[in-house]
């Protein structure tokens, strides 16, 4: 077995070190050069759920001050499962109203609103489906919202298949124009 040659009582893992500090230089260089400036991420911290001593790479940091969240990132995401299972409608109450207004600075109400604007169909197709693709997991589905890549404002609602389109296309009329002349041909 060969060993690192930071800590020769470990495995080797990659660039000639262990696991542990191959994954504290990967993080310092490449995933947080901020938080690396605030904290020392070398680091161990015991998870709050699993009672594992883990690296501070392990675990997710606050936005706000850059604190690591008591749980690591596995166990988060088990918590988020169970949270999910035992509340479905959680996303659609607190996650989605937050999504759109960092995404889109559109509230609930906006997309209500504009949606009945619409007469609750998409707005280049005309369909009422919004999952036009017909995926089996999106049980409770809703139209996207398509906003101008360019200028960041919402521009309407679309079923999934037409969303694709435009973003296929890069949001270009031109290419747009030059389908439907090609769609138009008699063969």
């Amino acid at each position: 077995m060969k060993v690192a040659s930071c800590h020769p009582e470990r495995p080797l893992y990659c660039k000639e070190k262990c696991k542990h500090c191959y994954e504290i230089e990967y993080y310092l260089e490449h995933r947080k050069p901020l938080i690396a400036k605030l904290y020392d991420v070398s680091k161990e911290k015991q998870c709050a759920r699993c009672k594992e001593i883990k690296a501070l790479t392990e675990f997710s940091h606050r936005k706000k001050n850059c604190k690591p969240i008591p749980y690591c990132k596995s166990c988060r995401t088990i918590l988020h499962k169970e949270e999910m299972k035992n509340d479905p409608s959680i996303y659609r109450r607190v996650q989605w109203p937050s999504k759109i207004k960092k995404a889109y600075g559109i509230t609930p109400a906006d997309y209500y609103r504009m949606l009945a604007e619409q007469n609750g169909c998409c707005n280049l197709c005309g369909s009422d489906n919004p999952n036009s693709r017909g995926y089996k997991h999106l049980k409770d589905a809703m139209f996207c919202i398509d906003h101008s890549h360019s200028t960041k404002k919402v521009r309407g609602l679309l079923c999934t298949g037409c969303n694709r389109a435009i973003g296929l296309i890069k949001d270009n009329p031109q290419t747009a124009i030059n389908m439907a002349e090609y769609l138009n041909k008699e063969y």
